[in-house]
């Protein structure tokens, strides 16, 4: 009998190490880590017709930096970053300098409401365009990058991909200014 509670232990002990191997933090200075999504991907509309594509971080716009906006597919998460959306406009960041990604987790929604939300990033998609807009179905990027659950993440690279902004949770006037300095040096 020991042995086998030897042995489950042994087991869940391996697979949580496994789900681990393949996450890594964000750290400032170094490499976005690089992220996959399948389930779901990348908004794409032609004319009516609106499709999902792979996406992966590594498939950025050369030379540009990136502003990535990752966000549980949840109200609360998304009223986080309300003072940043509503002062993008203003920061009138040059499209060719900065490409905005916005990522939403919806396996990290309100049962039931993944349709509503999905629909809504289709809306975004339709009225900005020459944004990026990703649906993680799995949530993998939050398990890639190790972000926390029911919540919104802030996440600037440079042309190279490497971090020079990260900010989890409520995002107030003092995070939008140091975000929007970085992103127009």
């Amino acid at each position: 009998m020991a042995r086998i509670k030897k042995g489950k232990g042994l087991l869940l002990s391996l697979l949580f190490l496994a789900s681990n191997i393949y996450a890594q933090s964000i750290q400032l200075g170094l490499p976005l880590p690089e992220v996959a999504i399948e389930n779901g991907g990348e908004v794409h509309i032609d004319g009516t017709v609106t499709t999902l594509q792979p996406w992966h971080s590594a498939l950025r716009q050369a030379g540009t930096r990136q502003l990535i906006i990752h966000v549980a597919g949840r109200l609360s998460a998304k009223q986080q970053l309300s003072g940043l959306i509503a002062s993008l406009p203003q920061a009138q960041l040059s499209l060719h300098h900065v490409h905005t990604t916005t990522i939403v987790n919806l396996d990290d929604s309100i049962w039931g409401s993944g349709p509503f939300v999905e629909q809504s990033i289709m809306s975004s998609k339709k009225h900005q365009p020459e944004n990026s807009f990703v649906i993680d179905k799995s949530g993998i990027a939050a398990h890639r990058w190790q972000l926390l659950a029911q919540s919104a993440a802030i996440i600037a690279t440079d042309p190279q991909g490497k971090v020079i902004f990260f900010h989890q949770g409520e995002c107030l006037a003092w995070c939008s200014q140091q975000l929007f300095g970085m992103l127009e040096q």
